[in-house]
């Protein structure tokens, strides 16, 4: 483990396979920096299957925290009180 490849993979970045669990959400005045539809399990285990890590030589997978996301746009505290 000391001496392999270690690929930190944050999961609601990654791949997106199941479109059913995304929050879909077109207020504009949310951030565009923050705009995203997420990965899932699912995703990861696609690449996982179809060999992406062994590809690149990856022996080790970092997941980030997992948590949910929220389900609504909330207001920054200070302004420019963006959406996010």
């Amino acid at each position: 483990m000391y001496f392999s490849n270690i690929y930190h993979l944050v999961i609601d970045r990654f791949c997106d396979v199941n479109k059913e669990n995304n929050f879909l959400n077109n207020n504009n005045s949310i951030d565009y920096r923050v705009k995203f539809h997420g990965g899932d399990f699912a995703g990861i285990s696609q690449k996982i299957k179809k060999g992406y890590f062994n590809t690149l030589g990856i022996k080790n997978i970092l997941l980030s925290p997992i948590n949910p996301n929220p389900d609504t746009p909330s207001r920054e505290r200070y302004p420019p009180y963006r959406k996010i």
